[in-house]
């Protein structure tokens, strides 16, 4: 009875042992591994993301922009554009507001998600897009990294294909064209200016002749009188007119008229409308005149009181530029704000030295 007693009570003390301190060693380290593995894991994946969000973001502004300027049949200065700013930055100049044109408040920043950079090489560099959705820089494949090496691509292509990564097509990827041997015959030539008609069985008319007013007629012999009976009583016969020819007069020659020289005077510029009403984010064409000019003359804007709220760009295809002595030039006037006025005014450059101004709800 003793004995089962003790052995009881040693089994007792061999169960409330617990951990040693090796153990809660081994086990904390274990769990501190599987911890930091954990979050290195948890922060790759977040700057993956963002990395991926920025390229995304990029591309899709990208594909706004390729698609502003065809709907806008964009040219020149009305053409759609992107730039990277800086390694961390970009901007975006479309028709953000809609009202057909850009102008000041149509240029936008961006900023990559933090962590996110350009390569160094692509800073400064413009995409711009033509009004056939082409991206006039050609093939543009500006790269996106973090700090941990991870990249990512991005592919404008001259066609203005937009593409990440490995789905890019790149310019060179496609072979040149190559013709084998010189075709003739494919095609069929131009006819002459004055083909020759072919004939179709008809018999060719002759040609009428042109008669001569200057000729002399030939006067028609006297006929012989005819016996007649009865001893010549019912002898009577008609005598025949001698045709007399009718003179033609002579066409007297008109007087040549003498050329008039061309009117001269001083240079000038006049606008059409005088004045310009306009509600908020309304938009005005506005045609400037240079008359009398002896050379090439270029119309700029020389001022403008309220730039803040008026904008004047030139009309998509105008250059400003009047070739000869006179020509027209248009400008776009776009208000943004209501109950806004101002004066803008225009100047043209030498040689012809002129100037004039609007007045915008004045």
């Amino acid at each position: 009875m003793a004995a089962t007693s003790k052995k009881r009570a040693a089994n007792k003390r061999i169960d409330q042992q617990g951990f040693t301190l090796i153990q809660l060693l081994v086990i904390v380290a274990l769990v501190s591994i599987v911890t930091t593995f954990g979050a290195i894991g948890v922060v790759n994946a977040r700057a993956n993301l963002r990395l991926a969000s920025s390229a995304r973001q990029f591309s899709a502004m990208a594909e706004k922009a390729r698609g502003d300027s065809v709907r806008r049949h964009g040219m020149g200065g009305a053409m759609a554009r992107m730039q990277l700013l800086s390694d961390t930055s970009y901007t975006v100049t479309m028709d953000f507001d809609g009202n057909g044109v850009i102008d000041g408040y149509d240029t936008r920043t961006f900023d990559l998600e933090s962590g996110v950079a350009f390569a160094s090489g692509f800073v400064g560099t413009t995409i711009t897009f033509d009004w056939r959705g082409r991206s006039l820089t050609g093939q543009v494949s500006p790269t996106m990294h973090l700090a941990n090496g991870r990249t990512t691509l991005i592919t404008i292509s001259g066609a203005g294909d937009i593409t990440l990564d490995i789905e890019s097509f790149p310019d060179g990827s496609i072979p040149p064209v190559v013709l084998n041997g010189n075709p003739s015959g494919d095609t069929r030539p131009d006819p002459p200016p004055n083909p020759t008609p072919i004939p179709n069985g008809s018999p060719t008319p002759q040609p009428t002749p042109t008669p001569n007013p200057s000729a002399t007629p030939t006067p028609l012999p006297n006929p012989s009188p005819t016996p007649c009976n009865n001893s010549g009583v019912n002898c009577q016969p008609s005598p025949t007119p001698t045709p007399t020819s009718t003179p033609t007069p002579t066409p007297t020659p008109a007087a040549t008229p003498t050329p008039t020289p061309p009117t001269t005077g001083p240079c000038t510029l006049t606008a059409s409308p005088r004045s310009l009403t306009l509600g908020n984010r309304q938009t005005a064409p506005l045609t400037l005149y240079v008359q009398n000019s002896s050379g090439t003359t270029t119309v700029n804007l020389s001022g403008n009181s309220n730039t803040a709220h008026i904008s004047v760009t030139k009309a998509p295809g105008q250059t400003g530029i009047v070739s000869g002595g006179s020509g027209t030039v248009v400008f776009n006037v776009v208000v943004n704000g209501s109950s806004q006025s101002g004066t803008i005014s225009f100047t043209a450059s030498s040689p012809c030295s002129a100037s004039t101004s609007v007045g915008v709800n004045r």
